[in-house]
């Protein structure tokens, strides 16, 4: 019996994880983008229909060095593609609407997209892919 209360306890903490929803292989099998080995994830969600959103602290090095090498480009308003996790994450957001600090990656592949996000002065990464809902539902 105590081991049944201790399974379902450490069940409960793990689903009710922060970073649960967050799978690195798919969001680098569709962008093609990887995530820097020191980011570590604040949030994540999944709708389970069409978008999965994670935020990520990374080091300022480490951002600075990603932001090069995946060729961000500053946000300028004028081309930025819909960000779904200002509706479900709960904690940080990018300011859209000030964009001194944001760089961007977006593009698509097959009937899948992805956008990433980057505050340096913050050093947040918001990482989203739009994907296809093969179920239907």
């Amino acid at each position: 019996m105590k081991r049944s209360i201790i399974l379902f306890f450490v069940v409960i903490f793990f689903s009710c994880s922060k970073g649960r929803f967050y799978d690195a292989e798919f969001y680098e099998r569709i962008s093609g983008i990887k995530i820097p080995v020191s980011a570590h994830v604040l949030e994540s969600f999944d709708n389970g229909e069409f978008v999965t959103t994670s935020t990520f602290e990374i080091n300022e090095t480490d951002l600075k060095e990603f932001v090069k090498q995946y060729t961000f480009e500053l946000k300028d308003g004028s081309n930025s593609p819909h960000f779904f996790g200002s509706n479900h994450l709960k904690g940080d957001r990018p300011n859209l609407h000030n964009s001194k600090n944001l760089y961007m990656n977006f593009g698509s592949k097959g009937k899948n997209s992805w956008l990433y996000i980057v505050d340096l002065k913050a050093n947040r990464l918001w990482a989203e892919i739009q994907y296809l809902d093969m179920a239907g539902d």
